[in-house]
This record gives structure tokens, sequence and C-alpha cells, in this order.
């Protein structure tokens, strides 16, 4: 998983296992060590009981929790991403955004490995 932080908002990129995990109702994780005591967390999972995509952050983890219907429906189609927004405060809003994450433009290796095929509209393809 790949975690984007801009302004308000909450950008996260998934491998095609991440999104068949998310899929299949087993939540995703990525840790990031700042030192032997300090880490920041970013969960996704899925849920039975939310209607929406939303968002919290406690302790050091970045909690985002996604509809499982959503989220199957998701895993299987084209589309690029899910999108919410969540209210934060008085006219304020934190824009939720959960990609599929694509293979980029001009080869990265490594960084590449289980990512979309850009040419087959985000669905997986086969390997080789």
């Amino acid at each position: 998983m790949k975690i984007r932080l801009r302004g308000n908002s909450l950008r996260l990129r998934l491998t095609q296992t991440e999104v068949q995990r998310l899929a299949s109702g087993v939540t995703v994780e990525e840790t990031t060590h700042f030192g032997t005591l300090q880490r920041l967390i970013c969960r996704l999972g899925p849920t039975r009981h939310a209607d929406a995509i939303h968002a919290g952050f406690e302790e050091g983890i970045i909690n985002v929790e996604v509809p499982l219907n959503a989220v199957g429906e998701w895993a299987l189609s084209d589309a690029a991403s899910l999108c919410a927004e969540q209210e934060i405060g008085r006219d304020q809003f934190l824009t939720i955004l959960v990609e599929k994450d694509f293979a980029c433009l001009h080869q990265r290796g490594a960084e590449d490995e289980d990512t979309f095929d850009r040419m087959a509209g985000g669905l997986p393809h086969a390997k080789d």
C-alpha cells in the first residue's frame, strides 16, 4: 500500500493482491518505522457496519474503513478508485481516496510489481 497525505486528503494506492485481500474481508496494513519506538501504521479494513468510507487517527494509527459490499464491486470492476468526503469540522472535509495502483508509465522495477495494467482498464492481467 502506498500512502499519500496532502492537506486534508488521504490517498491509499493498493496492489492487485491487496485489493483481492480487502475484497475477501481481510484488513491491509502498512507500517513505517521512525525509530525503535516510533511508527506510523496505516490500516485499511472492510466493514459490514458502515455505509461510507470513514477514516480516523489515534495513537499513531490511521484507520480507514470501507464498506465490504463496495470493495467487492470495485475489485471486480474496471473502476480505478473509491472516494469519499468525511466531515471533520465546520465547512471542513477530509477527502479519502482508495485507488488501484497502476504501473508507472516509465518502468520502475520492483515498485511496479503486482500493479494493475493500464491497458486493461484497471482489471488484473494474466501473468506469464
